[in-house]
């Protein structure tokens, strides 16, 4: 291959990469905003785990009171 087809391969793939370039950071921009959402559903989660926990312990005691 010679020099000017090497070039225009390369200017190509720059161009190319250029234009993928903005979708590629909606894409990035996008997984950052999802795994906030999943460390506050997680946090949720457990506080739901907790209030589900003393609310066993809660009706255990109940039952066994009664």
């Amino acid at each position: 291959m010679k020099d000017e087809d090497l070039k225009a391969i390369v200017v190509e793939r720059l161009d190319r990469l250029n234009k993928l370039m903005p979708e590629l950071r909606k894409m990035e921009s996008e997984a950052q905003s999802l795994k906030a959402e999943i460390a506050t559903l997680n946090v949720k989660m457990a506080a739901v785990e907790e209030n589900s926990s003393d609310l066993r312990d809660l009706v255990g005691g109940a039952l066994c009171a009664w």
